[in-house]
């Protein structure tokens, strides 16, 4: 597979890592681009953009991206508890007092990330092999 685009040689070990997802047949197409204070150090595409195989990756192929934005919202509600600005145990409607509509008033900050909020508990049960964990 044909690894096009730059790389800065400090971060050729992503490069490596990049093209070795093509090598072992774990991606059909993707994309890495990677800037550190502005500057693009990492910028590389390769494979196929299409299920047919027939559209080649470009360095604008465009992508849904799903639940990109989870670990930078846990990483900033993190840094709010350590501020003492955020209680996770607090109801999410003391800092976002429309988030109380529905019966949501007492649902935790903690579980704001997670499918459940708001849900009522015959709701979960009705469906059990549904994950109520918030990993999806």
């Amino acid at each position: 597979m044909q690894i096009q685009g730059y790389f800065d040689l400090r971060f050729e070990a992503v490069r490596e890592a990049f093209a070795g997802l093509f090598a072992e047949g774990r991606q059909r197409g993707a994309a890495v681009c990677v800037q550190v204070g502005g500057e693009t150090v990492v910028d590389l595409w390769a494979g196929m953009a299409d299920n047919d195989e027939q559209q080649p990756w470009h360095a604008d192929t465009l992508v849904n991206l799903f639940s990109c934005t989870k670990t930078f919202a846990a990483v900033a509600a993190l840094q709010l508890v350590e501020a003492g600005k955020l209680e996770l145990d607090a109801p999410v409607a003391r800092v976002w007092p429309e988030f109380a509509a529905n019966g949501k008033a007492e649902s935790p900050c903690a579980s704001s990330s997670a499918i459940r909020p708001g849900c009522r508990p015959s709701a979960l049960r009705c469906h059990p092999k549904r994950s109520t964990t918030g990993t999806g």
